[in-house]
């Protein structure tokens, strides 16, 4: 991990998107508040593209699936692994007849489905940046989530990742996908506005 000896360990703390294997991953741009450039706060903030993406996809996603399934979404949410290890999530697709996963947004058990907006994570501090998306997919996949929709606003596509061991291509999000046989979930084609 590139550039963690600087900081000191709250801001640092602060600073940590996620937690692979007890090494931090920090935010992207967060050399912009070593600079003195931006505030940790200013840094958290969504940009408002991903605000109004993550808004519309909640309301969405309940209309679709709101009568059997929570739609938790938080700006800290996220699956704690183990200890040392948690990764960052968008939306957590949970069924409505268990209450273990409301009021924390700390998930210590895996939700059905996770939706992720594109990447916060400062990538190229990490050894092999290209290999992040499948890494993570597979973190939550191996813990017990049983499918990733990870949706890229600015390109209109997405990767929907399963436990099949097929690969997990990229897709222009004009189609619906199957998130377990005979549940489809159709990414409305949002504006770049």
């Amino acid at each position: 991990m590139a550039s963690l000896i600087n900081y000191h360990p709250s801001i640092l703390q602060a600073l940590t998107y996620e937690v692979v294997n007890g090494q931090p991953i920090l935010l992207r741009g967060h050399q912009a508040v070593a600079r003195g450039q931006k505030t940790v706060k200013e840094l958290h903030e969504l940009p408002n593209l991903q605000q109004q993406f993550l808004s519309r996809l909640c309301f969405d996603l309940h209309a679709d699936f709101g009568r059997e399934y929570f739609i938790l979404s938080n700006p800290q949410l996220r699956l704690s692994i183990d200890k040392h290890h948690w990764r960052a999530i968008d939306v957590a697709i949970v069924k409505k007849n268990t209450r273990k996963f409301l009021g924390s947004p700390i998930l210590q058990h895996a939700p059905e489905y996770v939706f992720l907006i594109g990447n916060r994570a400062a990538l190229f501090d990490l050894r092999h940046p290209f290999s992040y998306y499948h890494q993570k997919a597979n973190d939550l996949l191996a813990f017990g989530v049983q499918k990733v929709v990870w949706l890229f606003p600015e390109k209109q596509q997405l990767m929907l990742a399963g436990n099949s061991r097929h690969k997990w291509p990229m897709q222009i999000w004009d189609r619906p996908v199957e998130l377990e046989p005979g549940l489809w979930w159709d990414c409305p084609v949002y504006s770049k506005q």
